[in-house]
């Protein structure tokens, strides 16, 4: 007798369990304050509130086309002032909710045995690639668009004969997605393959259905955002068509998802130790799935006749899906594969796949030795502590973000009178050695990076509300490099004292100090 199959009770223990562990480790983001671009999140409220919910489907004021996105930033935001930031970590919450209720729909049609739910559901829940997506002000979206590319493709494969259902559903799955992030494209070759598989005539022309009914709904979505209507860009400049940069993502993507170590100090320091444990630890990893795939699928051929008696509703004994989990997972990496710039907070999708694979592998390591499974364990559980201490210090890094954010606002409303005598204004961030200051994503923001270029103003707006001002931000090698005269108000940072002064407009040095003023200052990161 094989091991016990995961149950929908076991199931659902297992979820409230989990998220019990991950609120705990999560504690800290509940203090989040906004930085970068979750000054346009926050303004999306205010402009339904002004413009009505329907101006997110006729007009995009940003470059991008999510109306699903902001009109649920708009229901959720809709709170009080003071609590605006607490609903939106709801709301991030809820998301992840849906994302993992879809993880574990899929665990349970593929007929997991409990130890293998268990592992796939840590993985889900306690991946640090998810932290940037969780823990901030504005991500949410990515977790509601990669569960409905994933409930999709579980749709077509669960209905993969019944077209007349299959279709619609799907359809519509892939519409509510691209509401909310074009990323959602993923659910064309996604469902393509869960239609398809395991082959046949019927299932290929299935497949060419779907394929069909999903390219077209996307030519519209796409000739619509490009028609200039309803969006300010099109987005095809975020593409890459050079080759190198596709491999050089298809690295970042395995070296993200199958680390469970803190990134942030790799990338931004990049020093030859950090990426050697980096890459001893991935390596690892990589060894340790792939015995397991390999142990499963080796077992399964062996007993492959009990696996016809497996339930009509469900796929077949999970061995048998080596292939097929291999295949998704790589097909998530779509459309991430082809831009020209990614972290790891656009794996979302990715971690789900990495996730049914991790626990299809743990199933594999249940035919092997005792020793094996010994060692096996403490290095999963060595994973998962690793894991849980990136999270932490990822979620501080946002926080710090965000506590720097604020104090730089704040200094700079020090210089900005409120009686709307400046209508334009201008920050200066030197870049001397011409190389920007090294951050990496949500985690880790050079001073020059907490105010997103051109929503300076929605930032402002979101201190000091009603003001109506436009805020200009510079990253310039010599502050002679702005045209400073068309601005009633010039301010330069100075990263060592941590204070806005006026900027000199004929030098590329910072002229005489200001006086000293007080005021808040940022908590150390």
């Amino acid at each position: 007798m094989g091991p016990a199959r995961a149950t929908p009770s076991f199931l659902g223990a297992l979820f409230v369990l989990l998220s019990c562990v991950q609120l705990i480790v999560y504690r800290d983001s509940f203090t989040t304050k906004p930085s970068n671009d979750d000054f346009i999140s926050l303004h999306q409220v205010d402009r339904g509130e002004r413009e009505g919910v329907w101006s997110f489907f006729t007009r995009s004021d940003v470059g991008d086309y999510r109306p699903l996105q902001n009109a649920t930033f708009w229901v959720f935001g809709r709170w009080s002032r003071p609590h605006r930031l607490i609903s939106l970590r709801i709301l991030h919450l809820l998301s992840f909710v849906f994302y993992a209720a879809v993880a574990l729909l899929w665990v349970r049609s593929l007929g997991f045995s409990r130890g293998g739910a268990l592992v796939a559901a840590v993985v889900v829940f306690l991946h640090p690639t998810l932290a940037g997506s969780l823990a901030g002000l504005d991500n949410y979206s990515r977790l509601v668009a990669s569960a409905w590319v994933w409930l999709g493709a579980w749709i077509a494969g669960r209905f993969a004969g019944r077209l007349s259902l299959a279709v619609p559903l799907v359809s519509l799955c892939f519409i509510l997605g691209l509401g909310y992030m074009e990323y959602a494209i993923a659910l064309i070759p996604l469902a393509v393959l869960t239609t398809a598989w395991p082959g046949g005539m019927r299932r290929a022309y299935h497949a060419g259905v779907m394929f069909v009914t999903l390219g077209g709904i996307f030519a519209a979505y796409f000739l619509l955002r490009v028609s200039g209507m309803v969006a300010t860009g099109a987005g095809t400049s975020f593409l890459a068509l050079d080759p190198r940069v596709w491999a050089k993502n298809v690295v970042m993507i395995l070296g993200a998802v199958l680390y469970s170590g803190n990134t942030v100090p790799v990338m931004v320091e990049r020093t030859p130790p950090r990426l050697a444990c980096l890459g001893l630890n991935v390596s690892l990893a990589a060894l340790a799935l792939a015995y397991g795939l390999w142990s499963g699928r080796r077992n399964s051929l062996t007993r492959a006749g009990q696996d016809s008696r497996s339930s009509p509703a469900s796929f077949s004994a999970p061995p048998l899906h080596t292939g097929f989990l291999l295949t998704a997972f790589a097909v998530t990496f779509f459309p991430m594969l082809l831009m020209g710039h990614i972290s790891e907070i656009y794996l979302t999708a990715v971690t789900l796949g990495l996730g049914l694979l991790t626990g299809l592998s743990a199933h594999g390591w249940s035919a092997a030795t005792r020793p094996l499974r010994v060692a096996a364990m403490f290095f999963a559980g060595f994973q998962v502590v690793l894991a849980a201490d990136a999270i932490q210090e990822k979620v501080a890094g946002i926080n710090d973000a965000g506590d720097r954010a604020e104090a730089m606002m704040l200094r700079l409303l020090e210089h900005l009178p409120d009686d709307g005598a400046a209508r334009r204004v201008a920050i200066v961030f030197l870049n001397e050695n011409g190389a920007a200051g090294r951050g990496y994503s949500v985690f880790a923001m050079p001073d020059d990076q907490l105010f997103l270029q051109g929503a300076g103003a929605f930032a402002l707006d979101w201190y000091r509300p009603g003001q109506k001002v436009r805020l200009d931000h510079f990253i310039v090698g010599r502050v002679s490099d702005v045209r400073l005269e068309r601005y009633d108000l010039a301010l330069l940072w100075e990263g060592s004292t941590r204070r806005f002064i006026p900027a000199a407009p004929l030098t590329g040095r910072p002229g005489p100090r200001a006086p000293s003023e007080s005021g808040p200052s940022s908590r150390a990161g």
